[in-house]
């Protein structure tokens, strides 16, 4: 059976394609470290943004609240992130520890996907990020 596929399917399948193989290389860089991909995202999240909700980091990730958690008791149990209560709310903050593997991690891991990615030129890079860019805010 041949399907003619539109331009929007093709590069939807393409764009995919790509994003599973740095994904899975990028997973296999991480995990000497002890970390899932959830994990990491985690992690980094909290590092941008430091004093999130619970809720807030899961809408930030576009997952469950109830995954989130599962991740957040992972990595308190490594000392990783620390929740602190203020009032009836609970805010997520990294701990000493979550920092220092994060620094360790983040310029490793960055110059693994630039690796990944050097097949493009800068301007190559510029307008992918603003294609990317302009997708994502036309499907917010």
């Amino acid at each position: 059976m041949n399907f003619h596929r539109s331009l929007s399917v093709l590069a939807w399948i393409r764009l995919l394609r790509v994003a599973r193989k740095i994904g899975h290389s990028g997973a296999q860089h991480i995990t000497c470290y002890g970390l899932s991909d959830g994990l990491f995202d985690v992690l980094s999240q909290i590092a941008s943004d430091e004093g999130l909700t619970q809720q807030e980091l899961a809408d930030q990730l576009q997952v469950t609240k109830g995954n989130v958690s599962q991740l957040l008791t992972k990595l308190e149990e490594r000392e990783l992130v620390e929740k602190r209560q203020e009032g009836r709310v609970k805010y997520i903050y990294l701990t000493d520890a979550g920092r220092a593997l994060l620094a360790e991690i983040v310029p490793q891991h960055d110059d693994f996907i630039a690796e990944r990615m050097a097949h493009l030129s800068d301007e190559e890079l510029k307008q992918l990020n603003a294609l990317l860019r302009k997708l994502d805010k036309g499907l917010e």
